[in-house]
């Protein structure tokens, strides 16, 4: 009779790593990216520009149908704005994040992008309302996860923000600055691939765990450079639907207002 254990042995391992690398996939934790909201009603004059620079960390948590996880990352992003209308901008978003978790994976910076648009809603004397709304693209992979030679894994995370939100102008001892805060609606759409060898792939989608929070931030408005540009330097924070803290930078083109105060 024909020793059939090899074959057992080979069956029990092949359908063994096809279930380390389905868990692996509910339990990976995926490359997670935050762009910044920004003063909702900060628009440009009408074809001004303006060019922003942001850094942060961000955690949020997603889910895996009932399975919910955290991600972490260190987004770097680039915004280049433009006055479309007096009271409408639209913005291409450009930059990198990197990914880390507590499970041993290690995700490179890797490329994002996406746009959004800022609608000047109300003014009144010095307080502010409009709304932001914006979108983002990213993937990353990694390969040999784990320390498992062969497995990799490639995450597509696409995120959609919109934000309702007020500002106000204030004056303070070193200077003048912006204050605000506002309600956000933020869906993600998330796929995690995996392939080991020869084995079938696996895929599993994810969505955002908490869609509705709320951000806040304070700017500082820089004074004119002589030739009518203004600077800015803020911090911004994410709560509910994330936790996350930005710090920010932008950079009004000469001729163009940064805020309509």
């Amino acid at each position: 009779m024909k020793d059939l254990n090899p074959v057992m042995d080979r069956n029990a391992k092949k359908w063994f790593l096809m279930a380390l690398t389905l868990s692996m996939l509910l339990g990976y934790r995926s490359t997670v990216l935050a762009a910044g909201i920004d003063i909702p009603a900060a628009v440009l004059t009408q074809g001004g520009y303006a060019l922003g620079l942001e850094w942060g960390r961000v955690s949020r948590d997603i889910k895996f149908s009932d399975t919910e996880i955290k991600q972490r990352s260190h987004p770097y992003l680039a915004k280049l704005s433009y006055g479309l209308l007096n009271r409408l901008d639209l913005y291409g978003i450009a930059g990198a994040a990197d990914s880390r978790n507590d499970l041993g994976f290690k995700g490179d910076s890797r490329p994002a992008f996406g746009g959004g648009i800022k609608l000047l809603l109300l003014k009144y004397n010095d307080t502010l309302v409009g709304l932001t709304g914006q979108a983002i693209r990213f993937t990353s992979s990694d390969s040999n996860v784990a320390n498992i030679a062969g497995l990799d894994m490639k995450t597509s995370w696409y995120e959609y923000d919109m934000a309702l939100g007020i500002s106000r102008l204030i004056s303070t001892q070193v200077g003048d600055g912006v204050v605000y805060a506002g309600v956000l609606l933020s869906k993600l759409n998330g796929k995690l691939e995996s392939d080991f060898g020869n084995n079938p792939s696996q895929s599993a989608n994810f969505k955002e765990s908490h869609p509705i929070g709320f951000f806040l931030g304070g700017d500082l408005l820089g004074g004119d450079t002589g030739s009518g540009d203004r600077v800015r330097l803020g911090v911004e924070g994410r709560f509910i639907t994330e936790t996350s803290v930005l710090v920010k930078l932008s950079f009004a083109f000469s001729g163009t207002e940064l805020a309509k105060y």
